[in-house]
């Protein structure tokens, strides 16, 4: 994962936010390989929920220091239906 070794993963795996290079491979028990795939993924996970945080404690507390701080968490999201709702 992003031009590291390559790691034997058997069970799910959780990263954390941030913009990742997958490249993969599968190996079955009698050593057969497939071939190498690669997977761009993007994780915005904790961003989203920080964002929606700061934006409950704007709606309950109206500063400008929260409004910005809630705009900077939103426009680091990508474009979707959930920053756009």
């Amino acid at each position: 994962m992003n031009n590291g070794n390559w790691i034997v993963y058997s069970n799910v795996v959780t990263l954390a936010d941030g913009i990742y290079e997958i490249i993969a491979k599968t190996v079955e028990n009698v050593g057969n390989e497939s071939s190498v795939d690669v997977y761009n993924a993007i994780v915005y996970k904790n961003a989203a929920n920080d964002a929606s945080n700061t934006l409950d404690r704007v709606e309950n507390t109206i500063t400008q220091e929260n409004l910005d701080t809630a705009i900077e968490l939103i426009n680091v999201l990508p474009d979707s239906t959930e920053k756009t709702d």
